[in-house]
């Protein structure tokens, strides 16, 4: 399920895959790296976390939760307290991190200016993310009774998203601490949060928390949501890269799409009773 989730998923292929875009790169490497880690690779993990950083920055995410697995392994290998294996573990996590993302930096002839380009997404306004969504919501609702200053609005929904991003992504690390399985939880509800609050987002965005969700979401039921969800980014994209989410048409169009991916999976766990549980019935009690 995780290979349909993750990889054959049509979001994946056609707009991830199709487009060329850097987050193959990213997410393959991040997920390398987790393994890793899990594995019991923890210098090689956090190495290949920080190669994924260096293609895309959201790989950060997820070298916080794997300070959490380093350190629970140490604890139970060496009989450390939890605060000795904890330091050891972030001490070490960090100074991989640095000293890869430097290397990397001056292999390819690079410092950090590329931070004062993550800005320019600020560009981008659809529907993909909350703040926008809502500032969208305000303009076309509000601006029925009363004048409405659509960009002044944008504004105070962007701070807003990125507060919630800011206080999120501390609790969402403390919360996700206890097992492998918590780690992962921890690092998809982090990337989509990300996704959801950030100034603007594309379509491709999404496909971030998918490689660590099919390795969790293993329910038919689960993988329907996804089927829906993932159609309804399809569809509401337009071949040339336009979106159709300022048209009532094409968001019907897309939202009764979705409805019929995610029916025509989740129909799937009504499935009838064997032929082996009606033989069962038949034989009596005694025999």
């Amino acid at each position: 399920m995780a290979l349909w989730i993750c990889v054959l998923n049509p979001l994946v292929i056609i707009h991830l895959m199709g487009g060329v875009h850097n987050e193959m790169l990213m997410v393959g490497m991040m997920m390398a790296g987790i393994a890793l880690t899990f594995d019991r690779h923890h210098a090689a993990g956090a190495a290949l976390i920080a190669v994924a950083v260096a293609v895309k920055a959201t790989a950060v995410l997820a070298l916080p939760f794997m300070v959490w697995v380093w350190m629970r392994h140490l604890r139970d290998r060496r009989n450390s307290s939890t605060a000795t294996a904890f330091v050891t573990a972030s001490a070490a996590s960090l100074a991989i991190f640095v000293a890869v993302f430097a290397v990397l930096s001056w292999v390819a002839g690079v410092g950090l200016g590329w931070l004062t380009a993550l800005a320019g997404s600020v560009k981008i306004i659809n529907w993909l993310t909350i703040p926008t969504a809502i500032a969208n919501l305000t303009n076309a609702v509000g601006g029925l009774f009363f004048g409405v200053n659509f960009y002044a609005v944008l504004d105070v929904t962007r701070i807003a998203g990125i507060g919630i991003i800011a206080v999120s992504l501390p609790l969402l690390w403390w919360r996700f601490r206890h097992d492998d399985r918590e780690a992962l939880t921890g690092i998809a509800w982090a990337m989509l949060v990300v996704v959801l609050f950030v100034p603007a987002a594309l379509p491709w965005y999404y496909t971030w928390p998918l490689a660590v969700v099919s390795a969790l979401a293993q329910s038919r039921a689960a993988a329907a949501l996804i089927a829906g969800f993932s159609t309804w980014i399809m569809v509401i994209f337009k071949p040339d890269g336009s979106h159709g989410m300022y048209s009532w048409l094409h968001v019907l169009l897309a939202t009764g799409c979705a409805l019929a991916a995610w029916y025509s999976l989740r129909r799937g766990d009504e499935s009838p009773p064997s032929d082996a549980a009606e033989d069962t019935e038949d034989v009596p009690a005694g025999a």
